[in-house]
């Protein structure tokens, strides 16, 4: 989470707008932290995934690589990990 919030940081100005945020920092490691356990993963997949089509809607010869992770903190019901592809 925290590279997530190196990264968030320095494009923050052009994330923010796309991602509806309006305060001038991007969420604290906490506070991504709390907010990602409470969504589901296909939640999550579909937000990024409508993030990334605005993303390569904006720019020109955009390229954007994405490969599955897997949040060793955040466990599904039957307590396997979460995997996002």
């Amino acid at each position: 989470m925290t590279r997530i919030v190196e990264w968030a940081k320095h494009y923050w100005h052009e994330i923010k707008m796309p991602l509806g945020f309006s305060s001038d920092q991007p969420p604290s490691v906490t506070t991504l932290s709390h907010t990602l356990a409470r969504i589901s993963p296909r939640e999550f997949q579909q937000a990024l995934t409508d993030f990334c089509r605005y993303l390569l809607a904006q720019k020109n010869n955009l390229t954007i690589a994405v490969d599955g992770k897997i949040f060793k903190q955040f466990h599904q019901a039957d307590g396997n990990p979460i995997h996002l592809q």
